[in-house]
Formats: C-alpha cells, structure tokens, sequence
C-alpha cells in the first residue's frame, strides 16, 4: 500500500526525466519501456518550463533515472570548471552458485537444452551498460541495474544489505535454476 500511496502523492522532476529520454535515445534504448507513450514524450520535449541542457549531465542520471531511487550516494561524481563529471568503474561480476529444483522442473518446464551454461566461480568485468560476452542475457537483465549504479559510485544497497556497501548479491530470474552472482565495484576506471 505504501508503494501506491508513495507513486500517487510523487511528482516527477521534468527537466530530470527530459535529460534521461536524451541520454536513453542516444544509446538506443527502446523507449517503450520506460512505460511512457509517444506522445507523453513528445510533451515533454514541447514543455515551456526549461530546455534540459544535455552536457551538464552524464550516464549516472541514466541510472537514477531508470531506479527512481535517490538512497544511493553517487560518490564518483564531481564538478570540473562547473560540470559534472563522473568516474566510472569497472564491475566484477562472480558466479557464487547454483541451485536447481528438478521437482519443479519436472512438473512445469518443458525440457530445453542448453538451459544455463554459467559455471561457479565464472568471472565477468561490466564495461558501462554494455552486457559482457558470454554472460546470460536473462541474469544480465535481473542484474543490470544494480551494476550501472555500481559503477557509478551507488554503495549501501538497501540500507546496510551487504557488508562491502560497494557490492551486491544478486540471483537471476530462472525459478528453475536460479544463478546468484556477486557484484563487485573494481577499482579500475573505464577507459574514456
């Protein structure tokens, strides 16, 4: 109830939510899931209130953008000569283990091959957005958020869920074979 309430009573920072369409049209982002129509977007851009200057902003806003979350510090944000600036790090991804659950498989799944082909102790570095090779795109898709804000500075997820507040553990979406991957902020920088 407290969801609802909260997303009745909330409003939305236009000039915000302009900058984070741009930032998602420039990267190709199929817009249609942000939940908003053509033609709310096109409102948004003919708003009278204020032109979104897109270079004050970088990719961190895309994440906030995408989370509506402000309880994440973004701590490698910084101001140079007046603009932001954002320093991203690169994010280990680990796979901690495995489970499977034949009973439900059994009695829901139709058989497929190749269902997971992640391995324990399997090892992937996130560049950014981008998904790294070989990595399921279903865990990818689970896990995605939490690595863009994490390599761009988010720490103490749910307020104190981890002990390193630079890491996540995340599960992908497979109720059959479920993966749980440990997400780590490297200290190493992308390169621009």
């Amino acid at each position: 109830m407290a969801d609802n309430r909260y997303a009745m009573d909330a409003d939305w920072d236009e000039e915000m939510l302009r900058v984070g369409i741009e930032a998602l049209q420039g990267m190709d982002f199929n817009l249609d899931l942000t939940g908003f129509d053509e033609a709310e977007i096109a409102d948004l851009f003919t708003a009278d209130d204020g032109d979104a200057k897109e270079d004050d902003f970088d990719s961190a806003l895309i994440f906030h953008f995408l989370c509506r979350s402000e309880r994440h510090g973004y701590r490698n944000i910084y101001s140079q000569a007046g603009r932001r600036v954002l320093l991203v790090r690169k994010v280990r991804i680990t796979v901690m283990k495995k489970a499977c659950y034949s009973d439900l498989m059994e009695q829901y799944e139709n058989p497929i091959e190749h269902a997971c082909d992640m391995e324990e102790g399997q090892v992937f570095v996130a560049d950014g957005w981008q998904r790294p090779n070989g990595l399921c795109e279903s865990a990818w898709e689970s896990m995605s958020p939490f690595v863009m804000g994490l390599a761009h500075g988010a720490e103490n997820f749910y307020d104190g869920w981890m002990k390193n507040p630079r890491s996540a553990m995340i599960s992908c979406n497979d109720g059959f074979r479920p993966v749980s991957f440990l997400l780590e902020t490297m200290d190493e920088e992308l390169s621009s």
